[in-house]
C-alpha cells in the first residue's frame, strides 16, 4: 500500500485534497497542503471530517461504518500541526495536545499500515 499527498498524479488524474480541506486556492498561503495526514488518536482521525460515515442496510438492519488506518509513522519525521475541525477550546483527547493531533508527513516511504480500524453504528 502506498500513500499518496494531493496533487499526485495518478493515470492522467490528479489527486486532490478532500472538499473543504485546504488546497491552491483555499488555506494559509505558506502552509504545504501536499503531506500526508495522520493523527496520533482515532478520536480525532475518526470525526466527521476525517472518516466520513457511511450508511447502509444489512437484513433490514441499519448501520453506519467509519474506517481508518492504523499506522506506524517514523518518529521525527513529521512536524505537528493543531487540531483543524473548530474545537476551540474543548480538548479532543485527554492524552494529546490540540495543537499536536495533526501529524504533517512529507515522505509517504515514512509512514507503514498495519491495522484497519472499523467503527460500526
Amino acid at each position: 500500500m502506498v500513500f499518496l499527498k494531493p496533487g499526485v498524479d495518478i493515470d492522467g488524474k490528479t489527486f486532490r485534497s478532500r472538499i473543504g480541506h485546504f488546497n491552491d486556492r483555499y488555506g494559509p498561503s505558506d502552509f504545504n497542503w501536499k503531506q500526508i495526514f495522520a493523527s496520533p488518536t482515532i478520536k480525532y482521525a475518526g470525526s466527521d471530517a476525517y472518516a466520513t460515515p457511511v450508511s447502509w442496510s444489512f437484513h433490514d438492519i441499519e448501520f453506519e461504518a467509519r474506517v481508518a488506518f492504523q499506522v506506524w509513522v517514523k518518529p521525527g519525521s513529521y512536524s505537528y500541526g493543531g487540531e483543524t475541525v473548530g474545537a476551540g477550546s474543548e480538548k479532543l483527547d485527554p492524552l494529546f495536545s490540540n495543537d499536536k493531533l495533526e501529524w504533517c508527513i512529507d515522505n509517504p516511504d515514512y509512514i507503514i499500515p498495519f491495522g484497519l480500524l472499523v467503527k460500526l453504528s
